[in-house]
């Protein structure tokens, strides 16, 4: 769009849209073409348009122009326009090109909120595979320990089996003793009774 136009658009001079263009601090927020650099003449694209209306909007606020810049420069754009933008044709684009600004900071929204969820959803991935973790040792720890009652349970039963054994084994040798006692007893008495005899 050539700087007439805009200016009608906006209901500004048009030596206020180049002043504002080639002001030192604002310069960087607009395209070259819309600079006129390697033109003779310049043509302001849709995002120059939103610029434009965006100084418009903060000038009538009497905004002062550092202020303006540290607004363009974080990337905010005054998308309501004046009833005069309209009234020129060809400035419907203006328009669209300020709704799919919009749609395109919803999106990055969305994304954001997608990024934070996704955070999120990885945190309580590695809090479930901690107490799996976690569960899965106590479940080995008790396993474990369960092995080792059992071992020292068959332990105590082998010791216990071993001690019955020692014991029955020594009863079994002092009744063989006292066996033997009693049949050198008998012995002794066999042979006296056959002296009598």
């Amino acid at each position: 769009m050539k700087t007439g136009k805009v200016a009608k658009a906006f209901g500004i001079d048009r030596k206020t849209v180049t002043n504002w263009t080639d002001m030192p601090q604002l310069v960087k927020f607009f395209s070259p073409e819309a600079q006129g650099i390697d033109r003779t003449q310049r043509d302001y694209l849709e995002p120059d348009l939103l610029v434009i209306n965006t100084i418009r909007a903060k000038r009538n606020q009497s905004m002062d122009w550092d202020d303006i810049e540290s607004f363009l420069e974080s990337g905010e754009r005054e998308r309501e326009l004046p009833v005069s933008a309209m009234l020129v044709e060809t400035t419907a684009p203006i328009a669209q090109y300020g709704r799919i600004v919009e749609l395109q900071t919803a999106l990055e929204a969305v994304e954001e909120q997608i990024e934070i969820y996704q955070e999120e959803m990885d945190r309580l991935r590695q809090e479930i595979d901690k107490r799996d973790t976690e569960h899965q040792m106590r479940v080995d720890q008790v396993r474990e320990e369960e092995r080792q009652k059992a071992r020292l349970q068959e332990s105590e039963e082998r010791k216990t089996a071993h001690e019955r054994e020692e014991r029955l084994n020594k009863e079994i040798i002092e009744l063989n003793r006292q066996i033997a006692r009693l049949e050198v007893r008998m012995e002794f008495i066999q042979e006296k009774d056959g002296d009598e005899d």
